[in-house]
């Protein structure tokens, strides 16, 4: 945990400086800084939604963090892939029971809005 706060203060830092380097044109610096922060910040996000550990950090992400991208994907793939096979066992009378409690358009409707 502790790594994942010192990624995040050195990606915030990153950032400032992109930000600063910008500011003052020199453009191809802030945009190594940019994606130094980026990769820091890839990193915590990793850490702290428990997809790679710290140890994973230097053997499997190293300077990739598509890789974590990857790593996230694919879980939410599976669960996706999961949640289908659960509601194929669904009868349809079930399916029909659940469309009534469940407002999907209404959802659907506030979602393209931006109501929640």
């Amino acid at each position: 945990m502790k790594i994942a706060k010192n990624l995040l203060e050195i990606a915030k830092k990153d950032l400032k400086a992109s930000k600063c380097l910008y500011d003052n044109g020199l453009y191809p610096q802030a945009v190594f800084y940019l994606q130094q922060s980026v990769e820091k910040a890839t990193k915590t996000f990793g850490i702290l939604s428990d997809f790679i550990d710290e140890n994973e950090l230097k053997d499997f992400v190293g300077h990739n963090p598509l890789k974590i991208h990857k790593k996230v994907f694919e879980e939410q793939k599976r669960i996706a892939e999961n949640l289908n096979r659960i509601i194929g066992d669904i009868s349809d009378t079930d399916k029909r029971k659940m469309k009534r409690i469940f407002d999907f358009e209404k959802y659907d409707n506030r979602r393209l809005t931006g109501w929640n």
